[in-house]
């Protein structure tokens, strides 16, 4: 949908750009580095940049909180996990247009867990953006030839 202009807008339109940096970096490093040592650095780097506003802004949790913490970080290292040892294994264009996925997860969980409406035109945007990129992703992968398998984390 449509929303007022406002300077956090800026952090949103900035995220895509430091995302595709992590992604290159990441399948750059990967043939010098483990998949191990990557996740280890990038795990390393949240917490530094993190830590100041966490300590910051912080404000004493109940336990239910640290369990949901716990979930959080154990997905988000599963999913770094995984996205490290794609981006080591296939070409950055086979893998990239299937981040596009996220779309789908993060209209739902805004819609399910903070009543976030589903207008025609995010769903509009959000069909026209996941069809382009598995037309892409087949296109692509038409050219590609099969990757390995083997992962070594």
């Amino acid at each position: 949908g449509f929303t007022q202009v406002s300077p956090y807008l800026l952090l949103g339109l900035l995220s895509p750009m430091f995302w595709s940096m992590m992604i290159i970096s990441t399948k750059r490093l990967s043939q010098d580095y483990s998949k191990r040592t990557l996740l280890f650095l990038m795990s390393l780097g949240t917490v530094v940049l993190s830590a100041p506003m966490a300590i910051y802004y912080w404000v004493p949790m109940p336990l239910l909180f640290w369990g949901i913490i716990f979930l959080l970080a154990l997905i988000g290292f599963t999913a770094h996990r995984s996205l490290i040892a794609a981006y080591a294994l296939a070409p950055v264009s086979v893998i990239a247009p299937l981040e596009f996925t996220t779309l789908i997860s993060a209209t739902l969980c805004g819609w399910l867990f903070f009543g976030e409406p589903m207008d025609t035109w995010t769903l509009a945007g959000a069909f026209l953006i996941l069809g382009s990129n598995i037309y892409i992703t087949i296109k692509t992968h038409q050219k590609v030839r099969p990757v390995s398998s083997h992962l070594d984390m």
